[in-house]
């Protein structure tokens, strides 16, 4: 699945690796550091810094009209002309 584990030493008293930083292959893991287990818990305390990936913003464009410049009975005529409005009064 392209996946790369990056915490390569035993984690845990009994020996093992039970905590891990599994990304894609492609994913630069900075900063690994592996506390050695039995500081606060059996388990290591494991750090590390992962880049983040930001999707490119999408972009649009549209067209704003002032209400004010809107002829209103013009408006009502096309509503009351078109299919979907024929049944709504102005």
């Amino acid at each position: 699945m392209d996946l790369q584990q990056h915490v390569t030493s035993l984690k845990h008293q009994a020996g093992g690796t039970l905590d891990l930083v599994i990304t894609s292959s492609d994913y630069g893991v900075e900063q690994l550091t592996v506390d050695p287990p039995g500081v606060v818990s059996d388990h290591s305390l494991i750090t590390c810094c992962l880049p983040v990936r930001r999707a490119a913003a999408s972009q649009f464009t549209r067209k704003v009209r002032s209400w004010r410049a809107v002829d209103r009975v013009e408006l009502c005529r096309a509503i009351a002309d078109n299919p979907v409005g024929r049944h709504r009064h102005c």
